[in-house]
C-alpha cells in the first residue's frame, strides 16, 4: 500500500508538468521505510526535483496523520505522449 501510494504521488507530481502526456511510467524507484504506519490515514506528498523533456526526477514522502515520516521515495519517471 505504501509503495503504491508513493508511486502514485511521484507520477502525479511529474504529470503536472506534462499535462499532454498519455501516461507516466516509473523507470526507477527507491523507497526507504523509516517508521511504522499508524492511525486511520496515510498522507503523501511529492515534488519534482528535475524536469526534462520526457524524463522527470521526483521525491516524495508518506506520512502518518500526526506528520511522522513512514517512508521516503526517490524516483525517475518518463512521460510518454499519446
Amino acid at each position: 500500500l505504501i509503495m503504491t501510494l508513493l508511486v502514485v504521488v511521484l507520477c502525479t507530481a511529474a504529470r503536472t508538468l506534462h499535462p499532454d502526456s498519455a501516461v507516466v511510467i516509473t523507470i526507477d524507484l527507491s523507497i526507504s521505510f523509516v517508521g511504522g504506519g499508524s492511525g486511520d490515514r496515510l498522507c503523501a506528498e511529492a515534488r519534482v526535483l528535475k524536469n526534462g523533456r520526457s524524463i522527470i526526477f521526483a521525491e516524495g514522502e508518506a506520512l502518518n496523520e500526526d506528520g511522522s515520516l513512514v517512508a521516503k521515495a526517490v524516483g525517475t519517471v518518463r512521460a510518454r505522449k499519446g
